[in-house]
C-alpha cells in the first residue's frame, strides 16, 4: 500500500508507510509513530531490528524474543 505525502497543495512523494517512517524528511513535519520511534532508537543501540517488517507492536515484540533467543543459545 502505497501513501502520497502531499504539501501546499503538491505531491512530495509517493511511498510506503514503512519508507516513510523509517527515513522521514524534516521538511514533512510528519509524528514519527511511537511504535517506529522506539524501532529506530533500537537500531541506533546496535539491535537487529529489521523495521520492514514492523507493521504493529508484535511484530517488533516478536523480532525481540528472537534476538534474546539467539543471544541464549
Amino acid at each position: 500500500t502505497d501513501v502520497v505525502v502531499m504539501k501546499d497543495g503538491q505531491v512530495k512523494e509517493v511511498t510506503t508507510p514503512i519508507e516513510l517512517f523509517t527515513h522521514p524528511k524534516e521538511d514533512y513535519a510528519l509524528e514519527i509513530p511511537l511504535l517506529y520511534q522506539f524501532a529506530l532508537a533500537l537500531q541506533k543501540r546496535g539491535f537487529a531490528i529489521d523495521l520492514s517488517k514492523v507493521k504493529v507492536e508484535d511484530d517488533l515484540v516478536q523480532q525481540l524474543k528472537s534476538l534474546k533467543e539467539a543471544r541464549h543459545e
